[in-house]
């Protein structure tokens, strides 16, 4: 199933391993690691992660906010392009102005997830989904983790949904290979929470990562996307993770998450 934007936390562990393999360093400028940035793009690696680039969001988003973005009809938010990497996708918006100075204030943005992948190829000198691959589903054995491929068959791929006149029809896919470090990936359920696990064991990233990563007691993160929605959520001091995968963008997976966590916490 689509991960959605629980793909930003798996490349955040991607971001972590390449800094436990010495690679890339959070506090490098981004162009160290994508020349082909404008010169405008003056933020560091660790600030695409935590979303204080300066890079936009959608055309639209954050109305009435510091982090509000204009519908500039010039901008382009995605594309049926098929492209073979994060650099190349980050053509899409990369002479676009940053909306902030960077550091200055957390403005999500799925874009900025974009460069962050090009900063991992530029770093790893191989394309963010052959960097997916190595890393995360050939190393974690986590066979379904992936970048989806809407061309490739995948007999373990569920169909994808949306609402019309009151019933659930069949939809159809989106090219996500504009987004696949914010948005692009899937995986199974089982995987998801399996990674989750490997995390706890220090499988995925080391222990000092981690700490940098995500310092507290419980960490999770939403999605939501054509024929899908989901969350994962991961309690530290229980070694416990839930992941909720769904193929259509209706319901409330994070309250099913918090029931679910009620219960396995009280037992």
């Amino acid at each position: 199933d689509r991960c959605q934007s629980v793909s930003k936390p798996i490349t955040s562990l991607l971001t972590m391993r390449l800094v436990d393999l010495n690679k890339i360093s959070l506090d490098e400028a981004t162009r160290s690691y994508v020349p082909s940035l404008p010169n405008h793009h003056t933020h560091e690696v660790g600030q695409l992660m935590r979303h204080r680039s300066g890079i936009r969001h959608y055309k639209g988003k954050y109305k009435g906010t510091n982090c509000e973005v204009p519908n500039n009809p010039a901008w382009k938010d995605s594309s049926n392009t098929q492209y073979s990497s994060a650099t190349q996708a980050a053509t899409l918006f990369q002479n676009d102005p940053l909306m902030l100075s960077p550091g200055s204030k957390y403005c999500y943005s799925t874009h900025a997830y974009t460069v962050l992948g090009a900063a991992l190829e530029g770093a790893a000198k191989m394309s963010f989904p052959a960097l997916v691959n190595r890393e995360l589903t050939q190393r974690l054995n986590l066979p379904t983790l992936r970048p989806e491929y809407r061309n490739q068959s995948n007999p373990e791929r569920a169909n994808i949904y949306k609402l019309s006149n009151g019933k659930s029809v069949l939809s159809s896919r989106d090219n996500l290979s504009w987004k696949y470090p914010g948005g692009g990936l899937e995986s199974s359920a089982m995987d998801l929470a399996r990674l989750g696990m490997k995390v706890f064991d220090g499988s995925v990233i080391s222990a000092q990562s981690l700490n940098t990563l995500w310092p507290g007691s419980t960490f999770s993160h939403n999605g939501a996307q054509n024929g899908a929605k989901s969350y994962w959520r991961l309690y530290f001091n229980d070694k416990t993770v839930i992941a909720v995968l769904s193929n259509q963008n209706r319901g409330n997976p994070k309250e099913l998450t918090n029931t679910l966590g009620s219960i396995v916490k009280n037992n």
